[in-house]
């Protein structure tokens, strides 16, 4: 993973950079900065693996008034979405809308920002990667891809991007000083056993939020050892083509879904989920 972050280290020119649009209720919040920066690094990352790619606009909020207010026209979809605890979310392929005052930053400094507003702008390079045909409005992103292959890759991106932003203060590796999704066998047992007999997308926290934990160790280990964040995508286009989860995942990566299971195993066992 370090080795990507040394390959990505010419899109830090990107911090010069104002393609991506911010909007915030509090215009003198620190994070609005963070989020940023982050945001226009990730989006150059992204838009050389994605011609498609969107820059997108962000909304930084604090009360839920302000940001529904911001949406009735921009996004109906989020509407009745935000809340004063959430963190933050995507909407309609082209924005995010993030909590000035969320989760992340109880448990992390700029580094959480970094990592969250990548996570976020990764999701919007899902949909851009699942779009069918030429219609920018019909992504096939969500409803094909289980919740670890969603939520994992998001936040492995999220996690090169911020060790990529701190230019050397942190290796990859250092982001498990605070992102301490679950991973556990007696936390995740129940998400493991799922995702290996369906491929269907589950919600928020549907499965413990192991999606985000132990998800994300599965994606960490395909990214390094299947084909990159370039495979991901790959996966994406072939399911927009009509692919089912399971072909496109033997195309993009160059194994089959049953056999990765069985090969990351030892892994996930060093990162902390022990199977009895």
């Amino acid at each position: 993973m370090d080795a990507i972050i040394k390959e990505w280290a010419p899109y830090l020119s990107a911090l010069e950079n104002n393609k991506v649009k911010l909007i915030s209720e509090n215009p003198s919040h620190p994070r609005n900065e963070e989020n940023r920066l982050s945001a226009e690094v990730s989006f150059e990352i992204l838009a050389k693996m994605l011609p498609r790619m969107v820059s997108p606009n962000y909304y930084m909020y604090e009360t839920v008034e302000w940001t529904d207010k911001q949406m009735a026209a921009t996004c109906p979809n989020l509407v009745g979405q935000a809340s004063t605890t959430a963190g933050a979310q995507v909407g309609c392929g082209k924005l995010v809308i993030s909590n000035l005052n969320g989760w992340m930053n109880k448990i992390a400094g700029i580094d959480g920002s970094w990592f969250e507003s990548a996570h976020e702008i990764f999701h919007i390079s899902q949909y851009v990667a699942g779009l069918v045909g030429a219609d920018p409005n019909i992504s096939i992103s969500y409803p094909y891809h289980p919740s670890w292959y969603r939520e994992g890759s998001a936040s492995t991106f999220g996690g090169l991007v911020r060790s990529l932003m701190s230019k050397g203060k942190y290796n990859y590796g250092d982001l498990n000083r605070f992102e301490k999704s679950p991973i556990s066998y007696s936390d995740c047992n129940r998400a493991w056993t799922y995702w290996q007999q369906s491929n269907n997308a589950t919600g928020f926290s549907d499965l413990g939020q192991c999606e985000y934990g132990l998800g994300r160790r599965m994606t960490d280990y395909l990214v390094a050892w299947h084909g990159g964040v370039e495979a991901i995508f790959k996966n994406y286009q072939y399911v927009a083509q009509g692919k089912t989860f399971e072909e496109a995942f033997k195309l993009a990566h160059g194994i089959a879904l049953k056999d990765f299971f069985v090969e990351v195993k030892p892994f996930l066992a060093n990162q902390g989920f022990v199977i009895p």
